[in-house]
């Protein structure tokens, strides 16, 4: 896995647990499923991930509020990123502007290391949630200024295909903004879709999780690699000076805004990888394996024709 974490900038996983020192016993949490991660372990998380996620129905888990803000302040600790919150009501907490690593090369010159802002957008619809217009224009004024990549929690649980009301929220998300809609939840790969030569991808299955005894399907995992570029000295220059982007609640966006009076193109590309949890550690599947997961993903028919822009 070394490789590929080399491979990109970034990596951006979801976290589904709150990271408080106050800890659930283990038993309630297989009977009860209400869970707890220990802030012990994001030393080793940030080596590998530089942003999670925390739109989803188990950030709530250890008394609601207080295990949130916990969460926050133990991921500020060690410098990960964040964005999400489990309540859709919670409405500032839905969109982040995230300073992403990026590469700013001039003419022959060796690239220099910046950081490129990009909005990061996450939406929990687990249960009995009725999405509201209010919660998907809050991606739009992001998504004005700068690309926005959305990432939704929802659907049936280890439903190979999403299901009707899933497509219909995700449509919805790209119509409202997003470049690019990675969901979470199911716990197994589902299918992709091109929508408007945007990219869908239901959901990318577990990449660590204690889900071994179900299965196959619940210890596959698709890693979605996206490569973006921009070019115009302007614009590069617009998002290289702004600053405070990596803090939660910062005023990037508002920078942005006096800077920019329309947002650039930006070029994109895909990639993926492949991951398997037979064990407690992921480790990069087979090529046989990656096949099969490249399948589930419907990865060739969702990737044909999709915009080479954003």
């Amino acid at each position: 896995m070394a490789a590929d974490k080399q491979g990109f900038d970034a990596w951006i996983g979801d976290m589904e647990c709150p990271i408080t020192n106050r800890d659930i016993a283990y038993q309630i949490q297989v009977d009860e499923l209400l869970f707890n991660c220990r802030p012990e372990y994001l030393t080793d998380a940030a080596k590998w991930f530089d942003v999670l996620t925390l739109a989803n129905n188990h950030t709530n888990n250890n008394d609601g509020a207080w295990g949130i803000e916990q969460t926050h302040q133990n991921l500020e600790a060690v410098k990960i990123q964040y964005f999400g919150d489990y309540d859709m009501y919670h409405t500032a907490n839905i969109c982040e502007v995230i300073a992403m690593p990026a590469q700013r090369s001039i003419d022959n010159s060796s690239p220099q290391k910046i950081t490129m802002p990009i909005a990061l957008c996450g939406y929990d619809y687990v249960g009995n949630v009725v999405p509201r217009q209010a919660e998907y224009e809050v991606m739009r004024q992001y998504a004005n200024i700068m690309p926005v990549i959305a990432m939704p929690h929802m659907g049936v649980e280890y439903r190979p295909t999403a299901e009707d009301a899933k497509v219909a929220v995700y449509h919805e998300l790209i119509d409202n903004g997003a470049d690019v809609v990675i969901g979470a939840h199911p716990h197994v790969v589902q299918n992709s879709e091109n929508y408007k030569g945007r990219l869908i991808v239901y959901s990318t299955g577990n990449f660590m999780f204690d889900q071994q005894s179900l299965g196959k399907d619940t210890i596959l995992s698709l890693g979605v690699g996206l490569t973006l570029k921009l070019d115009g000295e302007a614009s590069i220059q617009a998002y290289t000076e702004a600053t405070n982007c990596q803090l939660a609640h910062d005023d990037c966006l508002t920078q942005l805004a006096t800077k920019m009076t329309k947002r650039p193109t930006f070029m994109v590309s895909y990639d993926t990888r492949c991951f398997e949890q037979s064990s407690n550690i992921p480790k990069k599947a087979s090529p046989s394996t990656c096949d099969d997961i490249l399948s589930r993903a419907t990865w060739t028919s969702a990737t044909n024709g999709l915009s080479a822009t954003w």
